[in-house]
C-alpha cells in the first residue's frame, strides 16, 4: 500500500519513531525543522501556509520564518509555501524546490464559534481539482491532507494517508508542541479552547471529503476522528 505519512508538531514527536519513516513519503508541516537536532529523518516535502494578515502578522520576524524555511529546504525538502513566503524565497537558489499554494479562505478569519459553519462545499476545492485553490481552515497540516488527496503537481497516488504527531488536546499555558520553543517567533494568540474545536472540526471535514482513508498512526493523543493504527506495527518494527 502507497502511504502518505503526514506529520504534526504534537509532544508526541518526541516518542515517535521517525528514522522508521526515512525511505517513506512524509508531509512535514510549520516549526518541524527543530525536531532536527533529534534525528536524522528529514520530511521529503514541507507545507507552510500563511494568513491573509501575514504582512502584518510576520512583518517584524520575517528574517526568523524565512530562515526557517531554508532550514527544510537545506535538508531536502520540496516545499509547498503560502504566498507571503514563496514570493521571497523564489527569488532565491531554493526557486526550483518550492511551488506556491493560495488560500481561498482564511485560516484565521473565522472559529467555529462564530456560528454558521457547515462542512465546506467540495472542501472548498475546485471542481478541476487544482492545487491553487486549498481551504486554509485548519492551518498547514489541513492543506498538506488535501494536497495529498487532490493533486501536487507530479506525484504519486497514495491509497491512504497516516497522520503522526497529531496530539490535539490543546490547553493554554502548557506544552501543546514537540518543542518548549515551538512558538519562539510567532504567539499563538487564539484560547486553546477554541483552537482545539476548530482543529477538530477541520479534521471532520478531512475525514468527510477525502477520497482515500485517513488513519491516526499517532502515539497517543486526543484526535479521535479517524480510526487508530499502531505506527510500531504498521512500520513493521
Amino acid at each position: 500500500m502507497n502511504i502518505a505519512w503526514i506529520i504534526g508538531n504534537g509532544p508526541s514527536l518526541n516518542q515517535t519513531p521517525l528514522h522508521l519513516l526515512k525511505d517513506e513519503d512524509t508531509f512535514a508541516v510549520n516549526h518541524i525543522y527543530k525536531i532536527f537536532p533529534h534525528t536524522d529523518w528529514r520530511p521529503k516535502y514541507y507545507v507552510r501556509t500563511d494568513d491573509w494578515d501575514a504582512d502584518l502578522i510576520y512583518g517584524e520576524i520575517f528574517q526568523d520564518i524565512t530562515g526557517e524555511i531554508t532550514d527544510v529546504l537545506e535538508a531536502g525538502a520540496y516545499a509547498f509555501l503560502g504566498k507571503f513566503f514563496y514570493q521571497p524565497m523564489a527569488k532565491t537558489k531554493y526557486g526550483g524546490m518550492i511551488q506556491m499554494v493560495s488560500p481561498i479562505c482564511g485560516e484565521q478569519q473565522w472559529h467555529i464559534r462564530d456560528g454558521g459553519r457547515n462542512v465546506p462545499r467540495s472542501w472548498h476545492f475546485s471542481s478541476r481539482g487544482r492545487l491553487r485553490e486549498y481551504c486554509s481552515f485548519g492551518g498547514s497540516l489541513s492543506v498538506a491532507i488535501q494536497l495529498v488527496c487532490f493533486g501536487m503537481g507530479k506525484r504519486a497516488t497514495y491509497d491512504a494517508i497516516y497522520l503522526i504527531g497529531c496530539d490535539l488536546g490543546y490547553k493554554d499555558g502548557a506544552v501543546n508542541h514537540f518543542a518548549d520553543d515551538y512558538y519562539e517567533c510567532v504567539t499563538e494568540l487564539t484560547p486553546a479552547e477554541i483552537v482545539e474545536e476548530d482543529k477538530i472540526y477541520a479534521h471532520e471535514i478531512a475525514k468527510k471529503c477525502s477520497p482515500i482513508p485517513i488513519f491516526n498512526a499517532t502515539i497517543g493523543g486526543e484526535l479521535e476522528v479517524y480510526p487508530r493504527v499502531d505506527i510500531w506495527e504498521e512500520l513493521g518494527s
